[in-house]
């Protein structure tokens, strides 16, 4: 095999590699959530119980994680772009959140044993 045709191959397993692990964290426990201008992706997410999810604000305004149950606990309030927010589920069940800037905007969490 030609030196030309081996980095081929190699820069093409770089880039398959790159895009296999785009989105996942170095901690299996952390699952990550942003958010944008459109809301958030994904918008349903199903994790264990003991999981830290962590919202990310990729949106060019404010955006709040902000929980159907106002006396959950956890809130993030105004988040500024560029800007993060993370929450532990420590008990099993479906936790809808929102953000209160744009009502369209709306997530759940399912948390599973």
């Amino acid at each position: 095999m030609s030196p030309a045709r081996r980095r081929s191959l190699l820069a093409a397993a770089v880039v398959t590699g790159a895009m296999t692990l785009a989105g996942c964290t170095a901690d299996p426990d952390v699952a990550v959530v942003s958010v944008d201008d459109g809301g958030f992706e994904p918008s349903t997410l199903t994790v264990p119980v003991g999981t830290e999810v962590r919202w990310v604000n990729d949106g060019a305004t404010w955006h709040t994680v902000t929980p159907e149950e106002a006396d959950s606990g956890w809130d993030s309030g105004r988040l500024r772009p560029g800007r993060t927010f993370a929450h532990r589920f420590g008990e099993e069940g479906a936790f809808v959140f929102r953000c209160e800037a744009h009502a369209q905007e709306v997530g759940v969490v399912e948390v599973v044993p």
